[in-house]
């Protein structure tokens, strides 16, 4: 049943590798929605800066996770806690994943770049405390296309080509 006290509805479960797997799926389609938002508002840069950024970010968060726990890198609750790009990114621990990520965004400086905006979702919400504030929208862009296709390559078979 669901509550209209937000933060009262009931949490998903996750006991077992299945649940985590589940967990997998569903992350990824939430993450799907956030990088279709960002994408929607990318004409209107102008006048939309902090929710296309927020977006991107948001999803790139969602995609990071769904790759770590669809490939058993995070297999408990406290592992989801963790909302840094760069700390996420350093925790799939898969040379191939990670250097297919690192090829589709043509970074040369990927560690440092992905270390800059690692904090990119935390941050750029609360843009209007800083005096000045910089942010590598391109490469954000180009990460979460990357982790977009990466999940899409790893998890396509049970996604029945939702998206594309």
């Amino acid at each position: 049943m669901s509550l209209f006290q937000m933060d009262a509805n009931p949490r998903k479960e996750l006991n077992d590798a299945e649940d985590f797997h589940k967990f997998a799926l569903s992350t990824y389609r939430n993450a799907l929605e956030f990088y279709h938002a960002s994408v929607y508002l990318l004409p209107t840069v102008v006048d939309c800066t902090i929710p296309i950024i927020t977006n991107a970010a948001f999803s790139c968060e969602l995609f990071l996770k769904a790759i770590l726990t669809y490939t058993a890198k995070i297999n408990n609750k406290k592992q989801l806690n963790e909302h840094n790009l760069y700390n996420l990114y350093l925790r799939i621990d898969d040379d191939e994943i990670e250097e297919r990520i690192k090829q589709k965004t043509g970074e040369k400086e990927f560690l440092t770049v992905i270390k800059e905006v690692g904090e990119a979702f935390k941050v750029i919400r609360y843009v209007h405390e800083y005096t000045e504030m910089t942010c590598d929208v391109e490469f954000l862009y180009k990460f979460m296309n990357a982790l977009h296709e990466e999940c899409l390559s790893l998890m396509r078979s049970e996604l029945h080509l939702i998206d594309r």
